[in-house]
């Protein structure tokens, strides 16, 4: 792989970065959106709790991503729309 690339020392140490940033990117989002997705609502007894720890506690991820379909689509299109145009970007370098 080092091989094909012009200039091996900078271009393998800047996809090492990237995917450094992508790895605590996607990190931290997760943890957003689990803390923004289920708000913490009180009970007639006084006490706090989320749909997270009654309605999914037998499968927690299902509760966090099922209020964000229509984001997680969204977004996730957009990741795609822009990693085809960084390819295209490539392919018309070469």
């Amino acid at each position: 792989m080092a091989k094909e690339e012009r200039d091996p020392a900078r271009d393998l140490s800047r996809a090492a970065r990237s995917v450094v940033v992508a790895v605590i990117s996607r990190h931290l989002g997760i943890t957003v959106v689990a803390l923004s997705a289920l708000p913490v609502v009180r009970t007639p007894a006084g006490t706090s709790t989320t749909a997270l720890a009654t309605r999914y506690q037998s499968d927690p991820l299902l509760g966090i991503v099922s209020p964000l379909n229509l984001l997680l689509g969204i977004v996730g299109s957009l990741l795609l729309y822009l990693l085809r145009a960084w390819v295209d970007r490539r392919r018309l370098r070469a």
